[in-house]
């Protein structure tokens, strides 16, 4: 990830996502194609906390991994209509859709 990626995502940016998992997503699909793997698991979860931080989504102490990342609330969580909204209940996320499977 760029400085000037960092620094766009982290400006405003993290706002945008319904789920703080898509910005991990983001965040690790940034890195470049011949180093994809540049960093650990480890190292993109503190950045994406990070710049969840930055934004005021979550506290700059707060532990992020894979079992705390989804239960962050993103502000325009609702901001998103569903592609398919027949398949959504109201009790479910789109995720519980569409993961692995489906």
């Amino acid at each position: 990830m760029t400085s000037s990626n960092l620094e766009r995502v982290a400006g405003n940016g993290a706002n945008y996502w319904p789920y703080a998992t898509t910005l991990f997503d983001y965040v690790r699909r940034s890195m470049p194609w011949s180093s994809s793997k540049l960093a650990t698991d480890d190292e993109v979860y503190a950045l994406t906390a990070y710049i969840l931080a930055q934004n005021k989504l979550i506290d700059a102490k707060r532990v992020t991994d894979a079992r705390t990342l989804p239960k962050v609330r993103m502000p325009n969580r609702n901001g998103f209509v569903p592609l398919f909204p027949e398949r959504m209940h109201p009790d479910k996320s789109p995720a519980d859709f569409f993961g692995p499977g489906n």
